[in-house]
């Protein structure tokens, strides 16, 4: 079996300059790229063996399990003038929100905006990659592929709040009248047989059924809920949906996609847009993530995929901002805990359960 890692990097947009030409000082103008990240990764290699469901998975002539990610980099158009350090923005549910938290830029899933500067003046290289298998493309949101294991089953708990906020979660969630709403489902649904629906006002209220609450599968990855009659539920009232599902994407493999996306870049001398002449400009890697993508970072230092395939480091610092248990109360129109996500147990977090995907 081959080591794997990143095997080929394929910038599919090159734009340059970038905002509007402007130049950052010393630094200078920026460019942006935008592409395809192809990897591999051997299940039986150590750093890779605590990925739950990795062994399953279909291999290719190597021995290795592939996957696919797009990604987006914001470099200098020189980077000589750069100051030779990287900031992974780790994307939360495929947006980008280093900009607007450190640069001041409007608010957006994409970084079309500099606002002050404040990264660009100081020469960083910001990068950022999809790491969540099940992340919906669109609105310019950065995904991942990653394999699907067919055939195996187990318990899931979704939870949907429909209050049309704007957000990411209105994706997932079809208004069709005040007393009904779709919404989609992670996984396809193995047995309706089993499957329960409840409701609650607050996060620590009791699950109840109340008078009118009903549900049906539209089909194997939607459900419609029909909100109850009786009083005491608002729009932003907690719907929890628990059913038997199939097909578990490998989810752990984001932990390994973000080590060897900023390894790539960070190390290698051939293929690597960050190192012309194949020489690499990278000489230190930070780390930034919000909420969710704050506590994937620390997850990530945890369980040991802060060390490469050939034992470097990846990240010299994290900061992971927001990294409790969710987000604050004004940033979220769906919550969601999908134990599905690769080991098929059962979480009791109030987002994806990244260490669910890895097994300890």
């Amino acid at each position: 079996m081959g080591v794997g890692g990143v095997r080929r990097i394929e910038v599919t947009e090159r734009e340059r300059p970038v905002f509007g030409g402007t130049e950052f000082g010393a630094v200078g103008p920026y460019e942006r790229l935008h592409g395809t990240i192809f990897g591999e990764l051997d299940p039986t290699h150590p750093l890779n063996v605590g990925i739950v469901n990795l062994d399953r998975a279909a291999r290719n002539a190597h021995g290795n399990v592939e996957y696919q990610s797009d990604f987006r980099i914001l470099k200098p158009l020189d980077l000589d003038r750069g100051n030779g350090c990287l900031v992974y923005d780790v994307p939360n549910r495929g947006n980008q929100p280093i900009m607007p938290r450190l640069n001041g830029a409007p608010d957006g899933g994409h970084p079309q905006h500099a606002g002050n500067g404040f990264l660009m003046r100081r020469g960083f290289t910001v990068v950022w990659s999809g790491w969540q298998g099940d992340v919906p493309p669109g609105a310019d949101r950065l995904t991942a592929r990653f394999p699907i294991i067919p055939g195996i089953t187990g318990m899931v708990r979704e939870e949907f709040i429909a209050e049309a906020t704007g957000l990411l979660g209105d994706s997932n969630i079809q208004e069709l009248s005040e007393e009904r709403f779709v919404g989609t489902l992670v996984y396809p649904v193995a047995d309706p047989d089993g499957a329960t629906l409840t409701v609650r006002q607050r996060e620590g209220d009791p699950r109840v059924t109340p008078a009118g609450l009903a549900w049906r599968l539209v089909d194997d990855r939607h459900v419609e809920i029909t909100r109850p009659s009786e009083p005491g539920f608002d729009r932003g009232a907690i719907y929890e949906f628990i059913y038997r599902a199939r097909d578990p994407i490998v989810m752990g493999i984001g932990f390994a996609a973000i080590r060897d996306i900023v390894s790539f870049l960070r190390y290698e001398t051939k293929d690597n847009p960050l190192a012309p002449q194949e020489r690499p400009r990278i000489r230190h890697a930070l780390g930034f993530g919000i909420s969710q993508s704050g506590r994937v970072l620390r997850d990530l230092v945890h369980l040991g995929f802060n060390q490469d395939l050939a034992r470097r480091q990846v990240f010299d610092g994290i900061l992971p901002s927001w990294r409790g248990r969710g987000a604050p109360p004004s940033t979220g129109s769906l919550r969601r805990s999908v134990a599905i996500r690769a080991s098929m147990r059962i979480t009791l977090t109030a987002t994806t359960s990244s260490r669910s995907a890895i097994r300890r």
